[in-house]
Order: structure tokens, then C-alpha cells, then sequence
């Protein structure tokens, strides 16, 4: 863990570096920009937060490397490219936030939300289009926020199935 970080002007992540048992990635409230993609050459991550940061580019975090990964915030930053397509191989996700990343964009697909653990998926102001994707699969979501976004069409009927759904925020822009 890096403290004190008030001078600390760059973290440099070089995929030939960046091996080995690191466990949890805490660099949250920062400056630091770039990419992901070195991240996911230590498979034995299973916390990762680096939100509020200047970081950018595709979410590359290879969720079928990370399969311990249980909890990602990547909130605050500048990514785009939409929902990593392969979320659905993290079977130990119960944190997933990407809010206000403007440029995200993309679509959501049922497979978002569809993980065995996950509790929080907080998707607020992303620029994230489309229709709302079914909710057949959601039994552990207590929290989803997709507020601030262009999503359109009904919220379909499955939203019925999460049990232990507490919190909703769908708000428009």
C-alpha cells in the first residue's frame, strides 16, 4: 500500500513489471491517468479501487484472469468503451461502480448483473444508452444506480426477481 501520497507525482504500471501477489490495488483520489490494461496481470487481485483519478481508455481488467476479483470502483475517472463485455466471468463481484465516467457509454446487457454475489452495480452518469436489459438473474443486487444516463423502453416485468433489491435509482437526465 502506498501512503502518503502528497508527493508522489507518478505510479508508472509496466505490464513486464506489474506481476505477482498483489492482492488489493488502493489508489483511489489521485492524479494518476492512463490505461488498465497491466492490472490484470495479477490475477490474484480481488480488491480494486482507483476511483477519482484522471485514468482513461477501455476498462481492460480481463475478468476471466481476475477470478477472485470482489470488488472493483473505477468510479471518477475518464474510461470509455462501455461495460467490460467479459464481467460475467467475475463469479466473485459483489462491488461493481463505474459512475460518472461521461464518456463510458455503451449499452448494458443482462450479463452485467447477472453474477452469483453482486450486490452494488452503480452505473450513474456514464452516458450508457439503450433499452433496460432483463433482470432474470439478479437475486443478490440489493443496489443498482443508473441514474444520469439514456436508457429508454419499460422497466421489464423479471425486475421482480430481485429479492433483495433496496435500492433503485433510475433518474434521467
Amino acid at each position: 500500500m502506498i501512503f502518503g501520497t502528497v508527493y508522489l507525482y507518478y505510479f508508472i504500471i509496466l505490464s513486464y513489471l506489474f506481476r505477482g501477489k498483489v492482492s488489493r490495488l488502493m489508489l483511489f483520489s489521485n492524479y494518476f491517468l492512463g490505461g488498465l490494461s497491466s492490472i490484470s496481470n495479477c490475477s490474484l487481485l480481488f480488491r480494486i479501487r482507483l476511483e477519482d483519478n484522471l485514468f482513461s481508455g477501455d476498462i481492460d481488467l480481463y475478468f476471466r484472469i481476475l477470478s477472485d476479483i470482489s470488488y472493483v470502483d473505477l468510479s471518477g475517472n475518464r474510461f470509455t468503451g462501455g461495460i467490460p463485455y467479459d464481467i460475467f466471468h467475475a463469479l466473485c463481484l459483489e462491488h461493481f461502480s463505474v459512475s460518472n465516467n461521461p464518456n463510458l457509454g455503451g449499452i448494458l446487457t443482462e450479463k452485467a448483473w447477472s453474477l452469483p454475489v453482486l450486490r452494488n452495480f452503480s452505473a450513474s452518469s456514464c452516458n450508457i444508452s439503450g433499452n433496460f436489459p432483463e433482470f432474470s438473474f439478479c437475486k443478490s443486487l440489493s443496489f443498482i444506480d443508473l441514474n444520469g444516463n439514456h436508457l429508454s423502453g419499460s422497466i421489464p416485468e423479471s425486475i421482480s426477481v430481485c429479492e433483495n433489491l433496496e435500492t433503485l435509482n433510475f433518474v434521467g437526465k
